[in-house]
C-alpha cells in the first residue's frame, strides 16, 4: 500500500509537467458603457464581416468566435435594454477588423532553453481592433456610420519542467487568470469571450459619441416612407387609389406661431390659415392654439433650466416641439411690412437631422394684408 502511494504522489507531480505549466492573464483598453440613450432605442446586429488582413495568429478560429449570433448573445448578456433579437429594432451593419501580432518566439524559446524549462518564459499577444458600425434606412440609405478601436492581450508565461508556470502571472486582468497546462483550451475560449465584450462594448461607445435622437427620428422616417411608398405602389398596381393613402403619404408638420411686423393683429390668425390651407396639401399641419401653448411651455420650462447669462439650446427647444407631436418637421414663417409693401419668408426644416427641407421667401410689393393672404396660400407651391 505505502507503494502505491509514493507511485500516486510522483504521479501527481510529475502530471503537469508533461506537457507544461502556464499562467494567462486578459486586458482590454475598453470597458462597459455607461450607456443612456435620450430614447428608447433597441438594436440588433444584423450583419458581421471580419476583415483578418494577413493575421496568422488569429486563423479561422476568430471567424467562428465572432458570428453574429455570438456577438448578439454577448450583447444582450451585456445591455439586455438596448440589444434585442425579436421585436422592433433598429438593425446594425458591423465590419471588425483585426489585426494580431505575438510576441517574439525565438527569445522565448532562448529563455526557456537557459533555465532548461524550470523558469518561466513569457510571452504576449495584441490583437489592435477596429469596430465599424453601420445603421441604414429602408431604402438603403447610410443613416449612421462610425468607428472605434481598441486593444486586447494576452499575457503569459510558461514552463516545461517546473510547476512555477502555474503561478497566477504578474499584472491585473480583466477577466479571471487561467493555469494550466501549455495549449489549454480555455485560453481560447477565454480570449474569445473577451473579444466578443470588448467589441459590444465599441459598439456601445460609438452610439453614446453619436446624435441618438436624430438616428432614431431618421430610421423612423426612412421606415414610414417606405412602408408608404409600398402601399401607394401595391394601390398602382391594382389601379385603386383613396384618400386614405394620400392622407397616409403627407408627413407631419408643425407650424410655429406666425411672426408678424407692422401687420394688424385681426389679420394674423387669417395669414396663418392661409400659411396652413397651402402647406395641407403636401404636410398634416399642426397649428393655432395647440402649438402656440406647447410652444410657450417648452421655452419657459428650457428658460427656468438655463444658466444664467447663458443661451438656452434653441435646436434642442425646436426638437422637443416635434417630438410633441411626433413630427420631424418644423414650419416657421414671416411676414415683414416695410414702405413698398410686404416680405413673405417660409421655412421648413426637420429639427433632428438638421436640415432645411424648404425655404422660400417672396416680395409683395404694393400689396395690401388681403393680397398677402392670398399669397401665403400659396407659398409652399413656389419650392
Amino acid at each position: 500500500m505505502n507503494r502505491f502511494i509514493k507511485v500516486f504522489f510522483w504521479v501527481l507531480l510529475l502530471a503537469p509537467l508533461l506537457t507544461g505549466c502556464s499562467s494567462t492573464r486578459f486586458t482590454s483598453s475598453i470597458k462597459n458603457q455607461d450607456f443612456k440613450p435620450a430614447e428608447e432605442v433597441k438594436f440588433n446586429i444584423e450583419r458581421v464581416s471580419i476583415d483578418l488582413g494577413d493575421n496568422l495568429w488569429a486563423g479561422q478560429p476568430l471567424r467562428t468566435d465572432l458570428t453574429r449570433e455570438l456577438l448578439m448573445e454577448e450583447a444582450e448578456k451585456a445591455y439586455p435594454e438596448y440589444f434585442v433579437t425579436e421585436g422592433i429594432a433598429i438593425p446594425l451593419e458591423l465590419k471588425i477588423s483585426i489585426k494580431t501580432k505575438g510576441s517574439n518566439n525565438l527569445i522565448t524559446a532562448l529563455m526557456s532553453l537557459v533555465s532548461l524549462g524550470i523558469l518561466p518564459a513569457t510571452s504576449s499577444v495584441k490583437d489592435d481592433v477596429k469596430v465599424e458600425v453601420k445603421v441604414r434606412g429602408k431604402r438603403n440609405a447610410r443613416l449612421l456610420i462610425e468607428s472605434s478601436k481598441f486593444r486586447q492581450e494576452k499575457h503569459a508565461w510558461a514552463t516545461i519542467l517546473s510547476p512555477i508556470g502555474r503561478i497566477p502571472v504578474l499584472g491585473k486582468s480583466d477577466i479571471p487568470k487561467i493555469a494550466g497546462g501549455l495549449g489549454s483550451p480555455k485560453v481560447g475560449i477565454a480570449r474569445a469571450q473577451l473579444l466578443r465584450r470588448s467589441i459590444v462594448n465599441s459598439i456601445v461607445k460609438n452610439f453614446k459619441d453619436s446624435d441618438m435622437r436624430k438616428l432614431l427620428a431618421s430610421y423612423k422616417r426612412s421606415k414610414r416612407l417606405a412602408e408608404v411608398k409600398k402601399r401607394l405602389g401595391e394601390r398602382l398596381l391594382t389601379g385603386k387609389s383613396s384618400q386614405a393613402d394620400k392622407a397616409a403619404a403627407r408627413q407631419p408638420l408643425v407650424l410655429m406661431p406666425l411672426r408678424a411686423n407692422g401687420v394688424a393683429a385681426a389679420n394674423r390668425p387669417a395669414m396663418e390659415s392661409a400659411l396652413v390651407s397651402g402647406l395641407s396639401r403636401r404636410y398634416k399641419v399642426f397649428s393655432g392654439k395647440r402649438v402656440a401653448d406647447k410652444v410657450r411651455e417648452i421655452y419657459t420650462k428650457v428658460t427656468a433650466k438655463t444658466e444664467a447669462g447663458k443661451e438656452c439650446d434653441d435646436a434642442m427647444c425646436m426638437q422637443d416641439i416635434g417630438k410633441s407631436f411626433q413630427s420631424e418637421l418644423v414650419a416657421s414663417a414671416n411676414v415683414i411690412k416695410n414702405s413698398s409693401g410686404y416680405l413673405l419668408t417660409l421655412n421648413v426644416a426637420n429639427v433632428f437631422d438638421d436640415v432645411l427641407v424648404m425655404s422660400e421667401s417672396i416680395p409683395c410689393k404694393g400689396c395690401d394684408e388681403y393680397q398677402v393672404i392670398e399669397r401665403l396660400k400659396t407659398i409652399s407651391d413656389i419650392y
